[in-house]
């Protein structure tokens, strides 16, 4: 077995062992609802600001994405350089491009988006709102 591949078993051994391990859980504090968890009432306007808010973080983070891919891959597409045989480009666009994606993702869940009901909320239901 190549060193790489044992030093990731290995790893994969240890985090399995304490996460998976009786010990692992017993005393972790409870923690707060987040913005996400919570369902909070807003007006209309509050909405509609809101869900402007997150389209135009869900595109910039569409558009660094994007950049980070594209710039990466043909910045470094002539370089030549190899990694683990995979071109030097392909691992920094590909799945650094992931790896920024998900950090980005978890930024906008925590920081961002809020959990609210779409519904217009009127005292009648929908025969007022006629």
């Amino acid at each position: 077995m190549p060193p790489v591949f044992a030093c990731v078993a290995f790893l994969m051994r240890i985090c399995t062992n304490v996460l998976f391990s009786p010990k692992a859980f017993q005393n972790v504090p409870i923690r707060k609802e987040t913005q996400l968890e919570k369902n909070i009432k807003m007006t209309r306007e509050q909405k509609d600001i809101q869900i402007r808010k997150e389209a135009k973080a869900t595109l910039i983070l569409f558009l660094i994405c994007f950049i980070w891919n594209v710039g990466f891959a043909y910045g470094l597409s002539g370089t030549g350089i190899r990694l683990f045989g995979l071109p030097l480009w392909w691992l920094i666009s590909t799945p650094g491009m992931f790896i920024v994606a998900v950090i980005g993702v978890v930024y906008l869940l925590k920081k961002v988006f809020v959990n609210f009901d779409l519904e217009d909320e009127t005292e009648g239901g929908a025969e007022d709102a006629e």
